[in-house]
């Protein structure tokens, strides 16, 4: 009995270490935002319904990259995103031509535009 208590923590280190970092998980969170705009520019009840899968996924995410930024090595974290800016940009760039495409399309119907911005306010919102 007294090795599963070693065994517990063996495992919870090895699974840390196997983590993504965090400026992966949050280009999984832009790459997952950009795929439901995408797929779902021509019907917003599905976007709302893809959006909010989303929202609800990558919250944590959005809280410990905060929570990152106030607390990790600056440098650190700089490299970390540096790697991986261009896809970044891109995703962003399809992201904001994406947003204002929608935001178009639902210009005549106010209700559904207020719920389609709801929904984009909640994007990597920090409780």
């Amino acid at each position: 009995m007294k090795l599963l208590p070693h065994i517990l923590i063996a495992s919870a280190l090895l699974f840390s270490a196997c983590a993504k970092p965090q400026a992966d998980q949050v280009l999984d969170s832009l790459a997952e935002i950009e795929t439901a705009m995408r797929l779902n520019v021509n019907d917003p009840d599905k976007l709302f319904l893809a959006l909010d899968d989303c929202i609800e996924k990558y919250k944590d995410v959005w809280a410990n990259s905060d929570k990152q930024n106030l607390e990790k090595d600056r440098d650190k974290l700089s490299q970390e995103y540096d790697i991986r800016a261009e896809r970044i940009r891109k995703l962003t760039q399809s992201i904001v031509n994406l947003d204002l495409e929608i935001q178009d399309r639902l210009i005549d119907d106010p209700d559904r535009l207020r719920a389609y911005e709801n929904r984009v306010s909640r994007i990597g919102f920090r409780p």
